[in-house]
């Protein structure tokens, strides 16, 4: 497991094919993508492709991190920044599963991922 940040709560590390199927069931709630202009996954297999050509890490050194509670490995969702080449500019962008929003969970891991960032 490649961990990038660790805080208080949580460990932020890259995507694993084995978060495929978390990932499917983050994206494909309507109030999670609600803003991000992307499409849901339409299967595991779709997630699991996305994993596996996910390739920010390796072109910008830094990219989206799944988030896992630290004390129980649980999959809350993800946190990450994103270097977009057409602006030259890197977002921070998060999403979390339903169940985990107003634990103050992006805002911890955002707040991480800014000060890596910088």
């Amino acid at each position: 497991m490649n961990i990038i940040l660790e805080t208080q709560r949580l460990i932020l590390r890259e995507f694993l094919e084995a978060d495929a199927e978390n990932m499917f069931q983050l994206n494909r709630d309507p109030e999670v993508v609600q803003y991000t202009g992307d499409d849901p996954f339409l299967s595991v297999e779709d997630a699991k492709s996305f994993i596996q050509h996910y390739d920010k890490y390796k072109k910008f050194g830094y990219g989206r991190w799944t988030i896992l509670l630290k004390d129980t490995n649980e999959y809350l969702g993800w946190c990450g920044l994103s270097y977009n080449v057409d602006t030259n500019e890197t977002d921070l962008g998060f999403r979390l599963l339903k169940k985990n929003w107003n634990k103050g969970f992006a805002t911890e891991a955002a707040k991480h991922c800014l000060d890596y960032g910088f």
